[in-house]
């Protein structure tokens, strides 16, 4: 018999009883790009981590990186990375935001390990563009099928690392999610549908 069965972060038990929490959130980072001739800094260390590119009210770059442990991915179906949205400016639901899956530093990286010049910064896969159209509290959802699979190829899915950014500027092209530290809040989630049974 074959059986559907949800896997997420959030560590629940799901249905006959096993566990879902295998694609464990490592680390959630914001990188900030500072404006030319002032000291390289970086955020990430919040409740919330921004995703925007120059011309929001600081003039910064702001990418954000996940690390996921998705070593039992290998046998996923349909990949789904869900954020919750903290915050956005008035037009993000028509700024262009794009997903990749880069490759990872051979030691896995930390929230406090890396800057913007240290980065991860050799795309292994561009996942589509989206827009957010989700709201301040609720859940934006964006299919990674590809981009699980394409980990599981490279052998990295141990240490999957994703990178959002944003492709146009704008003081409110921005989107801001909860981050691992929120308190109350809802962290980024990998999740996806594992096949078990004998067929």
């Amino acid at each position: 018999m074959r059986r559907d069965l949800s896997h997420e972060a959030t560590g629940v038990e799901v249905p006959g009883g096993l566990f879902g929490a295998i694609a464990q959130l490592a680390s959630c980072r914001e990188f900030k790009r500072a404006a030319v001739g002032v000291p390289e800094t970086d955020g990430g260390d919040g409740s919330e981590w921004l995703v925007a590119a120059d011309g929001i009210a600081d003039g910064d770059t702001r990418e954000t990186y996940l690390r996921f442990d998705a070593s039992e991915a290998i046998v996923a179906g349909n990949a789904e990375l869900h954020l919750r949205v903290a915050g956005r400016g008035s037009d993000a639901g028509t700024t262009s935001f794009v997903i990749e899956l880069m490759q990872p530093p051979a030691t896995p990286w930390q929230e406090d390990g890396l800057t913007w010049s240290q980065r991860p910064s050799t795309v292994l896969r561009t996942g589509a563009r989206f827009t957010c159209a989700a709201q301040i509290g609720e859940d934006l959802v964006i299919d990674v099928s590809d981009l699980i699979q394409a980990a599981a190829d490279a052998d990295i899915l141990p240490r999957t690392t994703l990178r959002i950014r944003s492709t146009q500027s704008g003081s409110q092209r921005y989107v801001a999610f909860d981050s691992d530290e929120a308190v109350g809040g809802t962290p980024p989630r990998l999740r996806w549908l594992a096949l078990i049974g004998n067929g």
